[in-house]
């Protein structure tokens, strides 16, 4: 637009892989930009630009995913846009926090409903940690997961069932008999949640949950070959309760 404005007939090529404009100050910056005549150019991963001159660059061959042509730009200019690239620390955080990263390695825990709560009860994340985002994005991300934590460490008290990403207490979580477990770890490769671990118990190694980090999914509980993994909450005293609940108290279980 700079450009534009100094010299009203030069042309100004974005190219790009995808324009997102979040907010209202964005998105009338972009359309500002197209009402002065920048051309935007989208194209995909597999197909980059390709830069052509040899002492300099004299023009750019660029595929148009939307109109389905080969473009090619003669330039007197081209400046490269400086990526915004997530921590080298990110690998190790996430393993001390049990999170997971997508394939640019930023944080991939990202809810719809919560977007700054992790499957971990108490982990948060915000601004570009989760993404490339402007500063006042940013800001704001982290002002509310600020308030998040705070209301966390404001509690007197904290007990593994009140913690859960639904309204409201979660409903019990996995527990291990330590006598029958026989540390065969399907509960632990099966676990979605980092929840179950075993430890070294004498010479055996048995099966422990970690309950802040259990959501009672139950997965745990089907793959247990001797039935050692239960829910409590959810056994058949409980189960039958429920149907008597639904169907009436004539119900035979």
């Amino acid at each position: 637009m700079r450009i534009r404005d100094e010299n009203p007939d030069a042309r100004v090529f974005i190219l790009h892989r995808d324009v997102m404009t979040p907010g209202s100050t964005l998105e009338a910056y972009y359309r500002n930009a197209l009402a002065k005549g920048v051309q935007f150019i989208r194209f995909e991963e597999t197909n980059p630009p390709e830069m052509l001159g040899d002492e300099r660059v004299e023009g750019v061959d660029v595929y148009d995913v939307i109109n389905g042509i080969k473009i090619k730009l003669d330039t007197n200019l081209v400046v490269l846009s400086t990526p915004l690239v997530p921590n080298d620390d990110n690998v190790k955080l996430a393993g001390m926090l049990g999170l997971q990263l997508d394939r640019y390695g930023f944080f991939s825990e990202i809810y719809p409903l919560h977007p700054l709560e992790t499957r971990v009860d108490g982990v948060f994340i915000c601004g570009s940690a989760r993404w490339p985002v402007s500063s006042d994005h940013a800001m704001m991300q982290g002002e509310g997961a600020a308030v998040k934590a705070a209301a966390l460490l404001g509690m007197e008290t904290v007990s593994a069932l009140s913690l859960s990403r639904v309204p409201g207490e979660k409903f019990g979580h996995a527990s291990v008999n330590a006598e029958t477990c026989t540390g065969c770890g399907n509960c632990v490769a099966v676990c979605p949640f980092d929840a179950c671990r075993l430890q070294k118990m004498g010479r055996k190694s048995i099966s422990r949950v970690n309950k802040f980090r259990c959501k009672a999914c139950g997965n745990c509980v089907s793959v247990c070959p001797n039935g050692t993994v239960q829910l409590p909450e959810h056994d058949y005293r409980a189960v039958g309760a429920m149907i008597k609940r639904a169907f009436g108290e004539e119900s035979t279980l």
